[in-house]
């Protein structure tokens, strides 16, 4: 006698592959999932990190504004001989290269404008984010020691809230300190 397989074998048989079947193509939509959010995230720090790294380096080399340098006097930000200032949405300060600088938030988007005193964005408007991976929410610039006499070496915390774009929108807060490089002396 021939021995074979009932019909009733070969169904538990597909049975059981196919719930292993089901399991791993589980597995595998999980971890792509999983690999789509860290691209993502990693995407949206680099361009976290970089916005902040450029940011950094400006605002350590600023200049006192309405202070005579390079053989120029330039005045960015109303006051006298003052380090930084504030607008609605940004930073103003004179750079290392005697131009005005600054630095805001416009349409989700970190920006960099770069000019002289009677049009700060003249030259270079750049944005330093893009919106295909990142939104940004919130820019905020908090000065301290911006005045000459106010005893104090001036300093700016830049915090920064933004979201990853897509499906999974993941939450992203960023905060740093920076000071300036000159030493704040009065003349």
């Amino acid at each position: 006698m021939k021995k074979s397989f009932t019909l009733i074998e070969l169904l538990m048989v597909c049975a059981i592959f196919g719930i292993f079947a089901l399991g791993a193509f589980d597995f595998f939509i999980s971890q792509v999932t999983l690999q789509t959010q860290t691209l993502m995230f990693q995407q949206a720090f680099n361009e976290l990190s970089f916005s902040i790294d450029k940011m950094s380096r400006e605002i350590r080399m600023a200049k006192k504004d309405d202070i005579e340098y390079k053989r120029q006097t330039i005045n960015c930000i109303s006051g006298e001989k003052v380090n930084f200032g504030t607008t609605t949405n940004g930073i103003v300060f004179r750079d290392y290269l005697n131009r005005c600088h600054e630095f805001f938030l416009q349409n989700s988007q970190i920006k960099e404008c770069i000019g002289n005193e009677a049009n700060h964005c003249q030259e270079i408007n750049l944005p330093l984010t893009s919106n295909s991976t990142l939104v940004v929410q919130n820019l905020k610039f908090y000065l301290s020691g911006e005045t000459q006499n106010d005893q104090k070496q001036p300093k700016v915390t830049i915090l920064i809230d933004a979201k990853i774009r897509g499906k999974y929108e993941i939450p992203i807060k960023v905060q740093t300190t920076v000071s300036q490089a000159d030493l704040d002396i009065e003349y």
